[in-house]
């Protein structure tokens, strides 16, 4: 494999060094996975429409506010009411009573990444403006922006013998629990 290696991909790597000295894991997907499955099967549903419900939940959400709100969804009348985005709420509503994981949008690559990282498929890189923000970049406003963003992460993953989804999660909780301060130390 013929690896291009620009200042994205060297951000990133760079990224993954410092969260790795730190000691942060990029099992975050496997242990909130394994959360939403635990919610599955408490209100007897599919792990699939659970996890479906909170990625429609998740943009422009803090991932705490999904995870406290979304047993309302499964008929929890003591959850917090929802206070997100009504279009969030309306495909979450949607994906758990129909199962149609489609609701949540023909071109949606980060809802759709998210989906498969939640249920255990590693490969898909989920793209948010943390995930932009590490490899120095705009959050991706095109198909092909995105892509490109993928890439570069699924890129240094093959680098690392990661997977792409590990490498993501673990720099998203680097620069997470650093409010993005250490960002400007990744300047290539």
């Amino acid at each position: 494999m013929s690896l291009i290696f620009d200042s994205t991909r060297a951000r990133i790597l760079a990224a993954d060094t410092l969260a790795r000295d730190a000691g942060v894991p990029g099992n975050w997907y496997e242990r909130e996975g394994a959360e939403l499955a635990a919610l599955a099967e408490r209100f007897n549903v599919s792990r699939e429409r659970v996890a479906g419900a909170a990625a429609a939940l998740a943009p422009r959400a803090q991932w705490g506010t999904v995870k406290s709100r979304l047993p309302g969804f499964l008929g929890d009348r003591t959850a917090p009411a929802w206070s997100g985005l009504r279009r969030s709420a309306e495909r979450a509503e949607g994906i758990i009573r129909s199962g149609d994981l489609s609701l949540l949008g023909k071109d949606a690559p980060k809802s759709e990444a998210f989906l498969r990282n939640l249920l255990g498929d590693f490969d898909p890189v989920t793209v948010d403006v943390w995930a932009a923000r590490i490899a120095g970049a705009r959050v991706p406003g095109s198909r092909k922006a995105y892509d490109s963003l993928a890439l570069a992460y699924r890129d240094v993953a093959v680098l690392l013998g990661d997977e792409p989804a590990t490498l993501q999660a673990r720099t998203w909780t680097w620069a997470q629990a650093r409010k993005g301060a250490e960002l400007a130390r990744l300047a290539v």
